[in-house]
């Protein structure tokens, strides 16, 4: 049977520390494997982190444009709902002219038809016609007529004009300024005329056919309904081994 050499002190000294030296290389390898592990991992969370706050922006890019637009469909409510009451005042006016025209031809005629029932009993009496009724275009003024008129007017008067509150809370001042003269009043063509803030331009989305902002990168639809279709996928733990 073969013997064993017995080791030396510092030859078992010298075995020991390599021993110690193989483990701790054993050690770091793991450690390595470990770490290089998390390396791809951390890379792969920070590139996936890059997606998704580039998705982030178009979302956010997206919402300002829709909020341009929306900002843009309240501002031309609130010039119509200007022009409306603008129109109303008008409206309003001329009728108040309309009116005092036809008081005052009224006021004419009366003084009209005195002079001619004088007229017409004197041309009578000599055998003569009686003087033409008055004759204006296709109406023929005469009592009858000016009495309907005057009951028109006054029923007329009874149903107002009323302009809905305005979408976009138009200002107190604005709700309460009084109507002015019809001299001063804006004309009808002014009215027309006014400036509205012109619709961002739009485009469609080719694949889902929805209108989107013209400068707009992606489709927001679109790129959600992907993302829903495609969620990210949960990386598995690793092994507890490494």
């Amino acid at each position: 049977m073969a013997l064993v050499p017995e080791v030396s002190g510092p030859e078992e000294e010298r075995v020991s520390q390599i021993m110690q030296q193989m483990h701790c290389i054993k050690d770091i390898r793991s450690h390595t494997l470990q770490l290089e592990k998390l390396k791809v991992k951390v890379m792969e969370e920070f590139q996936e982190m890059k997606m998704e706050e580039n998705r982030l922006n178009d979302y956010k890019q997206e919402l300002e444009l829709l909020e341009e637009e929306r900002l843009a469909h309240v501002e031309e409510l609130r010039q119509i709902h200007a022009d409306m009451k603008a129109m109303e005042t008008i409206i309003r006016n001329a009728e108040a002219d309309r009116n005092r025209s036809l008081e005052l031809a009224y006021s004419v005629f009366k003084e009209y038809n005195s002079l001619k029932s004088e007229i017409d009993q004197g041309r009578r009496q000599l055998g003569l016609e009686e003087v033409p009724p008055l004759v204006v275009g296709e109406e023929t003024l005469d009592k009858q007529y000016f009495k309907k008129r005057r009951t028109e007017l006054k029923n007329e008067a009874k149903v107002e004009i009323s302009v809905p509150d305005s979408p976009t809370q138009v200002t107190a001042k604005e709700e309460r300024s009084p109507p002015g003269d019809s001299r001063s009043s804006p004309s009808t063509s002014a009215v027309t005329r006014s400036l509205r803030v012109q619709m961002p331009p739009m485009k469609l989305c080719q694949a889902c056919q929805q209108p989107i902002h013209r400068n707009a990168p992606v489709c927001p639809l679109c790129k959600a309904k992907s993302k829903s279709q495609n969620p990210k996928k949960t990386k598995r733990k690793f092994d507890e081994d490494y």
